[in-house]
């Protein structure tokens, strides 16, 4: 995945949250997006995502140097924060079957093992919403980044997380990083530990 953001900028009603920027994002690296909070970074992640649309600018996508279409993005992307939201009534394996169907797990991964990289085999048939927090953001991070997608962004993926957690995640990204673009914006030295290359988002904030 090759990314090029060109000029764009973000503005609710007469506010710019951001503008002019100018970015390369290439694949097999990860890049962590830094800035207070408020500065707009989980907005420039929903603009990446397709989520959101920039007041200004544009924002090409190339996979394999074939050019994809904005509305197509979302074939190659996962996205985890803590605001998405879990289907709350189904069970664990129900979630992790029902996500199956819409996106394969990475290496054709099944559902038992995924329970396993994500230590929450115990809770098998246990309904999400009687999850705990730190559960839940397991399960968050874990869709994300066991998908089948080379393009993945993490909007502060510690939240929730005590220090054992952490170390899962950044066990989990060490070990299926090859090959994918990622984007981690947080202000955590723990959860920007293995960036390659950081970028702060304050240096756009003008207008």
């Amino acid at each position: 995945m090759h990314i090029k953001v060109q000029q764009v900028g973000k503005r609710y009603l007469r506010s710019w949250i951001f503008r002019g920027i100018d970015l390369e994002f290439q694949g097999d690296c990860i890049y962590g997006l830094t800035g207070h909070n408020g500065s707009g970074k989980s907005t420039l992640l929903q603009i990446l995502a397709g989520f959101l649309s920039p007041s200004e600018g544009e924002i090409i996508f190339e996979q394999a140097g074939t050019s994809i279409k904005r509305d197509d993005i979302h074939q190659y992307l996962s996205f985890s924060s803590p605001y998405t939201a879990l289907i709350e009534e189904l069970t664990l394996e129900e979630h992790l079957k029902f996500h199956q169907k819409l996106r394969p797990f990475i290496d054709g991964m099944e559902v038992d093992a995924l329970m396993d990289l994500m230590e929450l085999s115990d809770e098998w048939d246990k309904e999400v919403r009687y999850f705990s927090s730190g559960m839940k953001q397991r399960l968050k991070l874990g869709l994300s980044i066991l998908s089948d997608s080379s393009f993945i962004l993490l909007d502060e993926p510690g939240s929730n997380l005590d220090s054992q957690s952490i170390q899962w995640y950044l066990n989990l990204i060490q070990t299926y990083r090859r090959g994918r673009l990622m984007i981690i914006a947080s202000n955590t030295e723990e959860d920007l530990s293995l960036c390659q290359e950081r970028i702060s988002i304050e240096t756009y904030k003008k207008g």
